[in-house]
């Protein structure tokens, strides 16, 4: 057991002064007065003094198996040539040393800025060896595509006969098949996925760009270029996303919606229903096409909102706490304390985690100097420190 205080606490939903925490084991004991605790478990108090003491983080979204792709795509040209150039570059032939090492290194970058739980996104499980070592809470979505019939039903045999040694190599990690859009996943295929443990979350990219809305009615400058590549062997006509998503299954299905740039009230109001969630990756729709979603309306919507970092491959680095200044510096009436509620609890609820300083929680100490009493602000303005922790990789 060991005992953490600092001069405050954030809870996973509300800041506190002057509190310690009983941590065993990654989970929640007790809460109370460093002087409290100290008398019930006889236990010197480990005081980090200045500061605000975390849970730890949680990025829900995330692209590990990318991160040797950093600087190499186009930046702020647009959503069809940005896919253009990561389908082109995933042709290229990398060394799986030069991948597992920049695989490693964004895992630490991400446990540095106090990162405790990862949804990556992999299509190689790649990340897991890492993953399942440092950060053993995360959560692995297998992601599935391809818009030919036949890659589609190759991609459903090879998980109907091996899933359950993906399962085994990822040891305790949470291994999930997901897909990985509309635009990019045969229909059948997504209606397979879906049936496959509803219990378990899904997530999905979802209206990025603004071309998903016409791809759907089979026309656009994405539904051209992938025809062009001859890639589309059918044509959907679907006015409505949600609609089409019932056909597939997954509209009632518990779901992480990721980026959401171009929904609207009524879709975030149809995955609030749902108890499903809106990943954030603000930085990466600034990078690819230099579009923010309508973060207002997501929180009038009262969907459940979490954070993610995307990818090198559409984001300048990985540091989670860089995530959260540039939310609050393009949306500085949003209180601080909201935002690291999406950091930690938010998206530990997306993944089925229950993430705070409360007991019988999971929590990780992670602790962040900061010099004034408005601590959260200090951090996310990027006047406060960095998180320093017992624990390091």
């Amino acid at each position: 057991m060991e005992l953490l205080s600092s001069k405050f606490m954030f809870d996973g939903e509300k800041l506190l002064s002057n509190k310690a925490v009983a941590l065993h084991n990654n989970t929640v004991i007790d809460v109370s007065s460093k002087k409290v605790l100290e008398k019930v478990y006889s236990v010197k108090v480990k005081d980090f003094g200045e500061g605000v003491l975390l849970p730890g983080f949680v990025n829900l979204h995330t692209h590990l198996e990318l991160s040797h792709l950093k600087n190499s795509l186009p930046q702020k040209k647009g959503f069809v040539e940005w896919l253009s150039s990561i389908m082109y570059e995933k042709t290229k032939d990398v060394d799986n040393k030069e991948i597992t090492k920049h695989i490693k290194n964004a895992v630490k970058t991400q446990f540095k800025s106090g990162v405790r739980i990862i949804a990556d996104i992999s299509n190689t499980l790649a990340s897991c060896e890492y993953l399942k070592t440092y950060m053993p809470y995360s959560t692995l979505f297998f992601e599935q595509y391809g818009l030919k019939k036949e890659k589609a039903c190759k991609a459903k045999r090879n998980l109907e006969e091996n899933l359950n040694d993906y399962k085994k190599r990822c040891g305790k990690l949470k291994l999930i098949p997901t897909a990985h859009s509309l635009y990019s996943t045969h229909g059948c295929l997504i209606k397979y996925l879906a049936g496959l443990n509803k219990k378990e979350p899904f997530s999905i990219h979802f209206l990025e760009s603004s071309y998903e809305r016409d791809f759907l009615i089979s026309k656009g400058d994405m539904f051209d270029f992938l025809n062009s590549l001859g890639l589309i062997e059918e044509t959907i006509h679907y006015t409505d996303v949600f609609d089409y998503m019932k056909k597939l299954g997954i509209s009632k299905r518990k779901t992480i919606f990721v980026h959401c740039t171009y929904a609207n009230k009524n879709e975030f109001e149809n995955i609030k229903k749902t108890d499903s969630t809106v990943c954030l990756c603000l930085r990466s729709n600034e990078y690819i096409s230099g579009t923010l979603p309508d973060v207002r309306t997501i929180i009038k919507s009262g969907v459940n909102i979490g954070i993610g970092t995307d990818s090198l491959a559409s984001n300048w680095d990985l540091d989670f706490i860089n995530e959260m200044k540039f939310i609050y510096g393009n949306f500085s009436d949003i209180n601080p304390n909201v935002i690291f509620k999406w950091a930690t609890t938010n998206g530990a609820k997306a993944l089925g985690l229950n993430l705070g300083f409360k007991k019988n929680q999971t929590a990780f100490g992670v602790f962040i100097p900061t010099d004034n009493g408005n601590p959260l602000e200090e951090i996310v303005s990027g006047e406060g420190g960095y998180p320093s922790s017992a624990d390091s990789i």
